[in-house]
């Protein structure tokens, strides 16, 4: 009986192997670590033009403190 068992759950371990490593799996599993890989890289691209945006925004209210007080 525990024979069967073992042969069944062989079998089973079997069958989902090469479901795992069939061209559709390896494609779908492709176009979600391409979908990952999209998502962060542009999370990444966002937050470096935020702190442009910011950095930017920082030096033109330093040159026209600098303007202004220069003025006075």
């Amino acid at each position: 009986m525990l024979t069967a068992l073992a042969i069944t759950i062989a079998l089973a371990a079997g069958a989902l192997l090469l479901a795992l490593t069939s061209d559709a799996f390896a494609y779908e599993l492709s176009r979600g670590v391409e979908a990952a890989f999209d998502f962060f890289e542009y999370r990444a691209a966002r937050k470096a033009a935020e702190r442009r945006e910011f950095a930017q925004a920082a030096n033109a209210e330093v040159a026209y403190e600098a303007s202004y007080s220069a003025a006075v």
